[in-house]
């Protein structure tokens, strides 16, 4: 459960500076 609830984080960190920035931003 702990690590599904890192992920759904990351995405939604991910999704939001996206649509910050309008680029996806390759971390990984």
């Amino acid at each position: 459960a702990r690590i599904a609830l890192v992920d759904g984080s990351r995405v939604v960190l991910r999704n939001a500076l996206e649509c910050l920035g309008l680029k996806a931003p390759n971390e990984m």
